[in-house]
């Protein structure tokens, strides 16, 4: 006795191994998972199963629509069935239960004005029915909508199904006065006594837990049916699927105690809360998250009815329009739904082959479900340069129009700011992906921002913290009687001619590397020092080109420059 009512304090708590009469037990493990930064995972498991008749597995995924996918043994065809299965739990839990069942306890209560009660303790169950009303056939509600109140109206189909809830047991203490029904609850602890004159005690949160699960429940299971026998008592197959759940966030942190060369340290933080993960390998993934059904919910799980599946489909196309996803139609060749094809060949990975999504390995891992783990990469140097870098943003709209508001006290969204930053190449053999990066110096941080994707060896600007000491100011007007009237496509517009001011003073008592980018809209005309001219691609549906004026200079402690430019520009009448 002695034994067994200690070994509750120790198993009341872990998870029940499946057995299902009806069928033989599936084993599995999650052999690897790729880990998107948007709560995004691509989960391969291993699931060995028996060749002869059917095979269950209660570890059932909630995978995104059109990723579930088991790769079997050449030949072999396998049905996937998701259903309810009555599932009891492990002889070792049961012999635990029947043990506790007719023991003398002692329950102590969290409320003080209760007194405790002794007795002999027995366990009362009650049960638990499927409510069929949750599934509904309204599917035309689910696949149309007009207008924004009838979304407002509908948008409860994309809600999850509340979880079954759970078979309700209590405890039945059976004293001299008679039976006593409590409720676990309420329960502070309890001593248990065991024949021998051991005892054990237990919480009423852990007694709850323990209570519950001699029950036989029924939860979600998948069964695996072999169509061919064949002569192997046993067959691996690879289950993978796109679910949610666990994630990964990145950061930089850049030393630059050498005036040279700096250091680039990447650490990864990965929060679990997908469930238990033993011994599989973990992969970071970098690039753009094409997946445009990972918001849908596949109709394999249980959780989700045909009612929810439509609506989360209308939802993945576009949650402002009316029309439902081609999905649900029998759309041919509809130009509305047509691939566009940029280019005849898939974009190159520039570490590799292939299309530009990077996954790179950390190793074999484990972690619990709700655990989080920090992963720092070894640690890379490359050489450097610090700059002063002045972006003043183009204030004209794709009419020409300014767009300064006398009211917007933002000085610095219309005029820009002169920012101390940092050039350097990507050393890394993959990409730097977008996340904070902080810069440090002897021990001291000099500042934090955005860095934006980096592919391996491109050169990339980090912005450190505003250059106070570097005075910057920009100024604009229109020269007078230049304007003209111009038509294009049918319609008029203004041509007229702008002259700027760029106005930049050194106060540090040190020379600094100088660039300067002025964005406009239209056609340079003129400017001072001969400055680059790039074309933007933010201006393709305008009727004005969008360029970028580039001045690269040293200036020196004190020094002041003055740039003068000149362009020409579109304004809508």
């Amino acid at each position: 006795m002695r034994n067994q009512l200690a070994v509750l304090l120790i198993l009341a708590t872990n998870a029940i191994a499946v057995q299902v009469a009806d069928g033989q037990v599936a084993s599995d493990r999650i052999e690897s998972i790729g880990l998107f930064k948007n709560g995004l995972a691509y989960v391969t498991r291993e699931i060995e199963i028996d060749r002869r008749g059917e095979s269950i597995l209660a570890k059932v995924p909630r995978p995104a629509h059109g990723s579930f996918w088991v790769e079997s043994p050449a030949g072999i065809q396998i049905d996937v069935r998701v259903t309810q299965c009555e599932i009891p739990p492990a002889e070792e839990t049961v012999r635990l239960a029947n043990t506790l069942e007719g023991s003398e306890v002692t329950a102590y209560f969290k409320a003080e004005e209760l007194p405790a009660v002794s007795g002999t303790i027995t366990l009362v169950e009650s049960e638990n029915k499927t409510d069929a009303s949750r599934f509904s056939s309204n599917y035309e509600a689910a696949t149309q909508r007009f207008g924004w109140y009838s979304y407002q109206h509908n948008r409860n189909f994309n809600q999850p199904l509340a979880s079954q809830p759970t078979p309700f047991r209590c405890l039945t203490v059976k004293t001299e006065e008679g039976p006593i029904l409590l409720e676990p609850a309420l329960i502070s602890h309890v001593v248990a006594r065991g024949k021998d004159g051991s005892s054990a005690i237990l919480s009423g949160s852990t007694l709850a837990t323990l209570i519950t699960t001699p029950q036989k429940t029924r939860c979600p299971a998948m069964v695996f049916d072999v169509k061919d026998p064949g002569s192997a008592k046993k067959i691996t197959l690879h289950v993978s699927y796109l679910t949610k759940g666990i994630a990964w966030a990145p950061s930089y942190r850049i030393d630059l105690n050498d005036k040279k060369k700096l250091t680039l340290v990447q650490k990864s933080i990965i929060k679990n809360e997908l469930g238990d993960i033993r011994d599989a390998e973990f992969f970071l993934i970098t690039g753009f998250p094409s997946l445009e059904f990972s918001s849908v919910v596949s109709p394999l799980s249980l959780e989700t009815t045909w009612i929810q599946f439509f609506e989360q489909l209308r939802a993945a196309s576009n949650p402002n329009n009316g029309s439902p996803h081609v999905m649900t139609q029998q759309a041919v060749m509809h130009n509305s739904y047509q691939p566009t094809v940029a280019s005849p060949t898939l974009p190159t990975n520039p570490s590799g082959e292939g299309p530009d999504l990077h996954y790179h390995s950390i190793g074999r891992r484990s972690l619990a479900l709700g655990d989080s783990l920090t992963v720092t990469l070894p640690e890379v140097e490359t050489d450097y340069s610090r700059i002063v870098q002045w972006i003043v943003p183009d204030n004209r709209d794709h009419r020409g129009h300014i767009q300064i508001n006398r009211n917007d006290e933002n000085t610095e969204k219309w005029h820009g700011v002169a920012w101390d930053s940092i050039q350097f190449k990507n050393p890394l053999d993959r990409p730097m992906t977008t996340g904070p990066a902080m810069v440090v110096t002897d021990g001291k941080v000099l500042g934090q921002r955005t860095s934006y994707f980096v592919s391996p060896g491109e050169p990339t600007v980090q912005h450190i913290t505003k250059a106070l000491s570097i005075r910057t100011l920009t100024s604009e007007q229109e020269e007078p009687d230049t304007r003209k009237v111009v038509y294009i496509g049918g319609n008029d517009y203004h041509d007229a001619h702008v002259k700027g001011l760029l106005t930049v003073r050194n106060q540090r008592a040190e020379e600094i590397e100088l660039v300067i980018r002025r964005r406009f809209s239209g056609k340079v005309l003129e400017a001072d020092e001969d400055p680059k001219c790039h074309l933007l691609a933010e201006g393709v549906y305008s009727i004005n080109q969008r360029n970028e004026l580039i001045w690269t200079l040293k200036l020196k402690p004190g020094e002041e420059k003055l740039f003068n430019y000149k362009y020409s520009v579109l304004i809508d009448r």
